[in-house]
């Protein structure tokens, strides 16, 4: 499936919630090759590939979107994801393993934060757990008391399934040589291949038949059955309500509550896509007009999914 003139080209992924510190990580390795922000909201809008060399050896580190965005669904963010896998694994780029952030300032696990952990766990598959390092940040913003209290936490209740399986946890203390450390523990390990690459690219699978999707589905459909639940008490609402101020706050809420209803009948539509086929069928595309495939490597990931590559957006489509 891989293309063999590319086997030298190791890479990482960086994952976890928004504001985690995914960008700054990665801003460590390759200064200002990212935006950081100094809130929750998201500065990766696009996955973003830089390269670097820990030792001798190159690799391409990525950093993904945060799930739990506030301006895109989980379902957008899931889509552009296993569209780079799908890329990353038809291309022949050796996935050494996934850093998986998490702050340790977060004085609970939310409900969203567990959410994407369980998300994130079906994108890798129990297979790939053992190349998954689990990172946490923000450890010069807590108390130390406090912070190794909720470090214990995680590893005995949110992270044991994964550790047992063969994940590691570690710390992150924002300096560049501890981001080259933890990167050192997975380029010493074997390659895999995640669970959705398999169900994409070699069974082609929509993506709601994949073990993600289909984790994510059921929550659309109660999403958007609470969304129109609303919409119709706003209707009664403005039907009976004779107050201009009141009946403009409905008609604003109204506005928000339809665009959420559509927002989640989008996400039904992507979770019918099947991003390895609609990759696979890029890549042929692609190929066929490039007199340089080889050496163009990191070109043809950008020219196939929308992925950053240093500081240019390549947009998905073709050369």
């Amino acid at each position: 499936m891989s293309s063999t003139e590319n086997q030298n080209h190791n890479m990482i992924l960086v994952m976890g919630v928004t504001g985690a510190g995914k960008s700054s990580f990665v801003n460590k390795l390759v200064e200002n090759s990212v935006t950081v922000g100094d809130d929750l909201k998201s500065c990766t809008a696009k996955c973003l590939g830089v390269t670097t060399k820990i030792g001798e050896t190159d690799v391409v580190v990525i950093d993904c979107p945060g799930f739990d965005d506030t301006s895109r669904s989980d379902t957008q963010i899931l889509k552009e994801i296993t569209e780079l896998l799908s890329a990353q694994y038809l291309l022949g780029f050796k996935l050494k393993g996934i850093l998986f952030l998490h702050r340790i300032t977060d004085n609970r696990i939310s409900g969203c934060a567990n959410r994407t952990l369980e998300l994130f766990k079906k994108i890798v598959g129990k297979e790939a757990f053992c190349n998954v390092v689990l990172v946490t940040t923000m450890w010069d913003k807590e108390d130390e008391s406090i912070a190794y209290k909720r470090e214990g936490q995680l590893r005995d209740e949110f992270w044991a399934d994964m550790l047992r399986e063969g994940s590691s946890a570690t710390r992150y203390d924002g300096t560049k040589e501890s981001a080259e450390g933890i990167l050192s523990q997975i380029l010493g390990k074997q390659s895999i291949v995640l669970k959705v690459q398999r169900e994409l690219v070699d069974q082609r699978l929509a993506l709601n038949q994949t073990l993600a999707g289909s984790f994510l589905e059921p929550i659309i459909h109660e999403q958007e059955a609470e969304f129109l639940a609303r919409l119709k008490e706003l209707e009664e609402c403005l039907d009976t309500e004779k107050d201009k101020g009141k009946k403009l706050g409905y008609k604003q809420s109204k506005r928000r509550n339809l665009a959420a209803v559509q927002q989640r009948r989008e996400d039904k539509d992507e979770l019918e896509s099947k991003p390895g086929v609609e990759v696979q069928s890029r890549l042929e595309k692609f190929q066929k007009g490039s007199l340089d495939v080889v050496t163009k490597t990191i070109q043809i990931l950008a020219g196939i999914v929308t992925v950053t590559v240093g500081m240019i957006t390549i947009v998905a489509g073709g050369p």
